[in-house]
């Protein structure tokens, strides 16, 4: 792998990111206290300049990020010498919602305590109009009107509106943002048949308020005659899944014989009629995993279903052709009910006849998550000891995990060929579980060599690489050799939210067997945004030459820019200049090459992205934490509340 053929690849000088702009300590105090809207003094355009909003938050603070907005719940206890009281509570042990907008620095308290210990998705924004999960107890208000202050309820908030504004009582805290409208739980349980638990708030045009709730129906017949009882788990695209519980129905639902499944799907979306559909199938946990995609016009959903709740063997070859099972495999069928397997459905036939058009059973074991190629491939990493105790690579032992694939067809008939079943390594950090879908048609794979029992680099060592295949062209096998004999690893690598015709990884620099960041070691990982290149089945691997933290990178790319944290011990360099290598920094590059890389200050290394962005068509900021203490001997107040030991919220504008 050479410069030429990775133009995007930089060196980085030891410079300093440039003074950052910050607030007067008065305005800052203001806002702080909760005083009306505030607007930043710094009003200037200019993209990328660096603000600190000036409340604390907590590093597990719930966010919510549009492409306008940034909702935020903000530290009672944390901000200011003693703490303050935004919601008027008189305590100081609330997290309380403000928002901030991109386009001209307003900062609105909206004076209501988020429910203590919500996640991100106790906010999501819906058409600019934002909805938030709220604890009438942690708030001390009487939200819906009852004699208590007990229950949680929807409030929903848009810029013409002074306050927020009662929706519903909940009854949960589970809901998900889709398109115009946001799916949740109410506390009203069904009561008939045809009815469910399941409603959603329409919001028609950007910062209306929403409509009034809609019942969500199901075309599900219940035996007891009240309805059907769902909690929401999950979106892709236009489709919305849930899981229902024989516990909880009292009845049967997969058909077993049984009333103990506690997980069996049901699927809204286009094709479904305008209806829940139950599929008759039980899954292990409502937490496994489920995965729709668009296949022309219509929706299909792959999903694993769990032998022991379903009370059948899923993966037993009499099922299938001959083909099927791998020859090597021949004589050791599969004979338990412990596996999960890999299902596949096409919402609208399911729908329009869920008997005729019944899900497909791939045989595919494993226990997620799954992949898709386009609308031709579906695959699963399956542990060899599930398939009967099968040699699938022909290595003679029976311990790998070997990425396998089916296409989309009633008659599944996997790859078989030992050669093409490659032993993976899935503890890979970020969440790719060592498989990425790349532009659509190519397998690429962190490929153990070790657990392979291949030298599929002629090393003589073994190592982790990555390989590409094309699952279309049977007559090739995995590529190994990135160009001019280079192996790749990798620290992390994860999928691109934005497109599949790259990914994001940190390389190994020992791998290129060049110092790329040029502090006298290999030892490093470099942020990459890797292609396929010039040749096909071989990357290319444009990126930046600087030391990332290794395992949480936290790269992400919007707008033409890609984001990640610098490790300054790594690097060697002091970017912050506080006399120290010992923090985190954000940096950003152009993705055309147009600009130098350029460090934007602090960044906290937490679970989190680098940054965070709004997913619409125009975004105009990106969101990330800075720990104060972080910035300079003594820390730095960065949010102008008196003290330096907080985690600030900091944006800037995109271009």
């Amino acid at each position: 792998m050479t410069n030429q053929r990775n133009q995007l690849f930089q060196n980085q000088p030891a410079v300093a990111w440039s003074a950052l702009t910050s607030w007067p300590s008065a305005l800052a105090l203001a806002c702080a206290m909760g005083m009306g809207s505030c607007t930043q003094t710094d009003t200037a355009n200019t993209p990328f300049t660096v603000k600190t909003l000036p409340q604390s938050v907590a590093a597990t603070a719930p966010l919510a990020v549009n492409d306008r907005y940034v909702a935020y719940a903000a530290s009672e206890l944390g901000t200011g010498p003693g703490g303050t009281d935004f919601n008027g509570d008189s305590d100081t042990s609330d997290d309380v919602v403000f928002v901030a907008s991109f386009g001209n620095d307003q900062v609105t308290p909206l004076g209501v305590a988020i429910k203590p210990g919500s996640n991100d998705r106790a906010m999501a924004w819906v058409n600019d109009t934002l909805f938030l999960v709220v604890s009438e107890a942690a708030d001390g208000f009487n939200w819906n009107g009852d004699s208590d202050t007990t229950d949680t309820v929807l409030l929903f908030w848009h810029a013409g509106l002074a306050d927020p504004v009662y929706y519903a009582t909940l009854g949960s805290d589970r809901m998900y943002a889709q398109g115009t409208a946001l799916w949740y739980e109410p506390a009203i349980p069904p009561s008939a048949v045809g009815e469910t638990n399941i409603a959603r708030a329409v919001v028609a045009s950007l910062g209306a308020s929403p409509a009034a709730p809609e019942a969500i129906t199901t075309s599900f017949v219940d035996t007891a005659m009240d309805g059907l009882s769902l909690q929401i788990r999950g979106t892709f695209g236009d489709v919305v899944w849930f899981t229902a519980s024989e516990v909880t129905e009292g009845q049967i639902l997969n058909g077993d014989g049984d009333m103990t499944d506690t997980a069996i799907l049901a699927i809204y979306g286009t094709g479904s009629g305008g209806q829940i559909q139950l599929v008759p199938q039980a899954m292990e946990s409502p937490s496994s995993p489920v995965d729709a995609f668009i296949s022309g016009s219509d929706r299909i959903v792959v999903y694993l279903v769990n032998e022991a709740a379903q009370g059948v063997n899923l993966n037993n070859p009499a099922l299938f052709t001959s083909l099927w099972q791998p020859p090597q495999c021949s004589g050791t069928p599969d004979t338990d009910t412990n596996d999960n397997v890999m299902h596949w459905l096409n919402l609208t036939t399911f729908t329009a006849d869920p008997v005729v058009n019944a899900p497909i059973n791939t045989g595919l074991t494993g226990s997620g998550p799954t992949y898709h190629l386009a609308d031709d491939w579906i695959g699963i990493v399956s542990m060899e000891s599930d398939e009967g105790n099968c040699d699938l690579n022909g290595d003679t032992d029976m311990n790998d995990e070997i990425l396998r694939w089916v296409a989309l067809s009633a008659n599944p008939e996997p790859i078989n060929d030992a050669s093409k079943l490659v032993a993976l390594d899935t503890s890979i950090a970020g969440d790719s579980g060592g498989v990425i879908e790349l532009d659509g048609r190519l397998w690429v794979a962190l490929v153990d060599e070790a657990a392979d029992g291949r030298d599929h680099d002629g090393s003589g060592s073994n190592h982790v690489i990555l390989g590409v295949l094309d699952p279309a062209l049977p007559g090739t096998n995995w590529n190994y050799d990135q160009g001019s004999n280079t192996f790749i690893q990798v620290t992390w690598m994860q999928a691109d939210a934005t497109t599949t015709a790259r990914f994001l990884a940190a390389i190994k620099e020992s791998s290129t067997g060049i110092d790329r960041n040029g502090d006298g070691d290999t030892t490093d990982s470099v942020p990459t945004f890797p292609r396929e290149g010039g040749a096909p089945r071989e990357l290319d691997f444009p990126g930046v030459n600087v030391a990332v933290e290794l395992t949480n990178p936290g790269m992400l790319t919007r707008s033409n820019y890609g984001f990640y944290r610098i490790n300054e011990t790594s690097q060697g360099t002091d970017y912050n200049l506080d006399g120290d290598l010992g923090d985190s920094i954000l940096q950003r590059v152009n993705l055309s090459g147009s600009e130098p890389a350029t460090s934007m200050g602090i960044e906290l290394n937490n679970a989190r992205p680098a940054v965070l962005v709004g997913a619409g068509s125009n975004p105009r900021g990106v969101v990330w934490m800075a720990s104060e203490a972080q910035q300079g001997p003594a820390g730095t107040d960065l949010n102008g509340d008196g003290d330096a030991g907080d985690v600030a919220l900091r944006y800037a504008r995109l271009p």
